[in-house]
């Protein structure tokens, strides 16, 4: 590109000298030269062309020298984007993982059921043989009873197993229906990054100079730049007793004066809310950290909304357990700098209407 815009101004120079050398005073008349003379010798252009040929060489320079940093600068940005989509295609992959396993196991409880509902069959039958055994043979009477007895109690046996088993076998319809749920809103962000790392790779985008740095301070919180976004990190230590999803007072606070500050810089921009854990051992009702993560981030968004600050299609919730640690969790302190959320400026902007 830089070469044949310094090829065309070449040619404008030549050009020019040449009808500043030329000996055909018709050709150089029309730009007021004397007879004999160049264009530069007089006349209204005098000394002219050849300055603005050269701003223009200058200017094509500087151009080509924007432009090529813009391509960079768009590179870049990319770049960052793609590596946001494949850890979505990661956890799309791990969530389709997890529910074949999960159908694979309601097939085997399935099974189980029908196995046991078979044998109950059985046993119910027997009860039945023995009850109309025991009219007829006085003298197996006591016999008979024990057999019936012990008939009863496999039969009690058999409907608890049935029961726990229905239970079990719910629970298990539930965890799938939820992990299809994860998968299926994964996607969809997935789908959504990626439409918007497509819509830059078009040299046609107006980069997004809003997110800045610069525009917004917020004391005690280490705001950073990650790749084209700006990721507003929170303890969730401060935000949530441990282990669980209701807001401190304290961490309410927070994060009201963090949500009117962002709101205030970035009243347009799309805001990711994200949790984060450590890799510790979980606990209470939490299936695993991916689940807590996620808890904790709905928790942080549905009181964010209800603020009023924000748009409800301003604001999306991804819960990424402990797969993006930022410390070594090898110490105490380490664990708790993962223990955190994020509220992720994106450069994207939400219309209004």
């Amino acid at each position: 590109m830089r070469t044949g815009s310094l090829r065309y101004g070449t040619v404008w120079v030549v050009l020019l000298v040449c009808l500043g050398c030329t000996g055909n005073s018709n050709l150089a008349n029309r730009f007021g030269a004397n007879s004999g003379g160049g264009p530069f010798a007089g006349g209204p252009f005098a000394g002219s062309l050849g300055t603005t040929a050269s701003v223009q060489v200058r200017e094509m320079e500087k151009w080509q020298q924007h432009a090529a940093s813009e391509y960079q600068r768009m590179e870049a940005q990319l770049a960052g984007l793609t590596r946001r989509n494949e850890t979505l295609e990661a956890q799309i992959t791990n969530a389709q993982r997890h529910a074949q396993l999960q159908d694979q196991h309601l097939a085997d409880i399935s099974r189980r059921l029908k196995q046991s509902t078979a044998e109950l069959g059985q046993y119910r039958s027997r009860e039945q043989q023995s009850q109309s055994q025991h009219s007829s043979l006085d003298d197996a009477n006591q016999q008979k009873n024990r057999q019936l007895a012990a008939a009863r109690r496999d039969v009690q046996r058999l409907e608890a197993q049935l029961v726990r088993l229905e239970r079990e076998l719910q629970n298990k319809q539930d965890q799938l229906a939820r992990a299809r749920q994860e998968q299926a809103e994964a996607k969809q962000t997935a789908d959504t990054l990626l439409a918007a790392s497509r819509r830059r790779g078009n040299a046609s985008i107006t980069p997004n100079s809003n997110i800045s740095l610069a525009e917004i301070d917020i004391p005690g919180v280490d705001i950073r730049r990650d790749g084209e976004v700006l990721r507003v990190p929170l303890s969730s230590d401060e935000l949530f007793p441990p282990g669980t999803v209701q807001l401190r007072p304290a961490g309410a606070d927070l994060l009201r004066r963090v949500s009117a500050e962002i709101s205030r810089a970035f009243p347009d921009q799309r805001i990711g809310v994200e949790g984060h854990t450590d890799d510790s051992t979980i606990s209470g009702p939490w299936r695993d950290h991916l689940h807590l993560s996620s808890a904790q981030a709905m928790a942080a968004y549905e009181w964010m909304a209800r603020q009023g600050l924000f748009l409800a299609k301003q604001l999306h919730v991804v819960g990424h357990g402990a797969n993006h640690p930022l410390y070594s969790s090898a110490t105490a302190e380490g664990r708790r700098g993962n223990r955190r959320l994020e509220l992720v400026i994106y450069p994207e902007a939400v219309p209004s209407q």
